[in-house]
């Protein structure tokens, strides 16, 4: 299975306030991870299907 990624780009404060304090903690050991369960997250709340 090959995957391909996308880069995205966030204001620093977002993620030096918001996201680098969970790296580490709550079983996330990257931003990717912490960004990932967010998105599945808000998928699974908006009923959204990933493609």
């Amino acid at each position: 299975m090959t995957h391909e990624y996308v880069t995205i780009k966030l204001p620093c404060n977002i993620v030096n306030e918001t996201l680098d304090p969970l790296v580490g903690t709550h079983g996330y050991s990257s931003r990717a991870d912490v960004l990932k369960d967010a998105l599945r997250r808000l998928s699974e709340k908006y009923q959204l299907s990933a493609s």
